[in-house]
């Protein structure tokens, strides 16, 4: 999607769709393991990170030493096809990346076929002859402003433009259809995997603050790298040795926790 849409926007849909779920997650962790022993929940955490890195072994043998081209290519299919659905002036990437689409500018500005100017071009050229037509009294007329004021009322004022400015901004892009496509796209996506059980075990054994950061930190820097860099490292990276590297990593949190289970005081029993 950052590859068609705007990177800002896109990465505001998904970072919010992120922060909501690591939230969700982590109190879900809390309410549900919070009246169980912290001893079983390390356990518990444990088998559940071993589980999930055997599981990714097992898929990163069956893999083929593909690139991550292959498959954003599957997917930027799979949204044409949704865009064309819903949107039936929506231009193909692939008409974009030949050439054969033309801009929107161009074709008010090109004119038509019996020589007269588009639309577009006459609305401007009429605007900019009533624009002439004024006299240089009106067009040197300085503006008045009613609120401007001196000093702290000044700085006030525009700080209270600022804000109003700024809220009218975040507005917008949340009212974006490719804000609330990257939304629904990513939470659905991430709902149910193996982040989301991970950091419900994770939760119920420590700090739902620390952990809701961690997920929203380790979610964050791989969405901006998706969102700024996904096409060039596409072509650089491979499922299988990032599949692998899942797997190691699972393995991993799975030693640590048991080795703190099984050193954890007696008398610490939540």
């Amino acid at each position: 999607m950052a590859s068609r849409h705007s990177r800002t926007v896109v990465f505001a849909g998904a970072f919010a769709s992120l922060v909501v779920m690591s939230v969700l997650s982590a109190a879900l962790g809390k309410v549900i393991l919070g009246f169980i022993p912290k001893v079983w929940t390390l356990w518990a955490a444990a088998v559940l990170f071993l589980v999930f890195g055997i599981k990714m072994a097992q898929e990163a043998r069956e893999m083929q030493a593909s690139h991550l081209q292959d498959e954003m290519r599957e997917v930027e299919e799979e949204l044409e096809e949704d865009t064309a659905e819903h949107d039936p002036n929506s231009v193909q990437l692939e008409n974009l990346e030949e050439g054969r689409a033309r801009p929107l500018e161009n074709s008010l500005s090109a004119p038509s076929r019996d020589g007269s100017p588009a639309p577009g071009r006459t609305h401007r050229s009429s605007s900019r002859s009533r624009t002439r037509s004024l006299s240089p009294s009106r067009r040197m007329r300085p503006s008045i402003s009613l609120g401007a004021g001196v000093g702290p009322l000044k700085i006030k004022e525009e700080t209270m433009l600022a804000w109003r400015d700024t809220a009218r901004n975040a507005l917008e892009m949340m009212t974006n259809p490719v804000f609330a496509q990257a939304f629904a796209l990513t939470f659905l996506g991430e709902w149910g995997d193996r982040s989301q059980i991970t950091t419900i075990a994770m939760a119920g054994a420590h700090s739902v603050p620390v952990v809701a950061f961690g997920t929203i930190l380790g979610h964050s820097l791989c969405t901006l790298l998706a969102v700024m860099g996904g096409r060039l490292l596409s072509t650089k990276l491979s499922v299988k040795h990032i599949t692998m590297l899942g797997a190691l990593s699972f393995i991993c949190f799975a030693v640590m926790y048991a080795y703190e289970a099984w050193n954890l005081p007696s008398e610490v029993t939540i």
